[in-house]
């Protein structure tokens, strides 16, 4: 694969198999978080075809680079996981102190 070397080369997206200029994009996956990468600009969106082009921006991150990321993204997923939990139980209760009240009210 290619690289890019300096800033002018990065104004001149390269072009892709679909003939079109690439888009540049950053990869959040646990493998390659944080890499910037050249992409068809059709990839991704739904209910279009592209050709999956792609070509690294930059050069890959150090170990210490790459796992900070990856702890980050995790402890991201987790509190947002932690959240979710935390309004389900809120909704149960909300919705159970309803009920019970409704019975309670129609004993009386």
């Amino acid at each position: 694969m290619k690289k890019m070397e300096t800033m002018s080369q990065a104004n001149d997206n390269p072009i892709c198999r679909c003939e079109k200029r690439t888009v540049l994009k950053t990869s959040w996956s646990d493998d390659n978080s944080g890499r910037r990468f050249f992409g068809c600009s059709n990839y991704g969106k739904k209910f279009q075809n592209s050709c999956r082009f792609f070509q690294w921006y930059e050069l890959p991150m150090s170990y210490r680079e790459k796992s900070l990321l990856v702890g980050l993204l995790r402890k991201i997923r987790n509190n947002d996981r932690e959240r979710r939990n935390v309004r389900i139980v809120w909704f149960v209760a909300i919705i159970s102190s309803i009920v019970l009240t409704a019975l309670f009210m129609e004993k009386i």
